[in-house]
């Protein structure tokens, strides 16, 4: 959790995003009103692209600087919000979330 301290600025900025492709296949696989909760969403690289699809996506992330840069992300998103947590504990309501998602690269 703290290798990514101090990093968060840099870290959205270099690693690569999610091709469209993905991001239309999980589409697909889902209903329109799915709930998502993004585990270790990071700085919200895929959380921003299930929030533009237009789904609520509850990104869960435990380090303070990544959900810093996460807020920054995800500001403009009123069906996207930041849970202090981490893949373990959540800290969601049991049965409030439909799809899980956690993205590495």
């Amino acid at each position: 959790m703290l290798r990514f301290t101090g990093k968060a600025e840099a870290y959205a900025k270099a690693r690569p995003g999610y091709p469209d492709e993905a991001i239309d296949y999980i589409s697909r696989l889902v209903p329109q009103d799915a709930v998502f909760a993004d585990a270790g969403a990071g700085t919200g690289k895929l959380t921003e692209l299930l929030a533009q699809k237009e789904y609520t996506v509850f990104a869960v992330e435990p380090n303070t600087d990544m959900r810093e840069q996460l807020a920054f992300t995800l500001m403009s998103y009123k069906n996207a919000k930041i849970v202090v947590g981490s893949a373990e504990a959540t800290t969601l309501p049991d049965h409030s979330i439909d799809v899980i998602t956690c993205s590495l690269l």
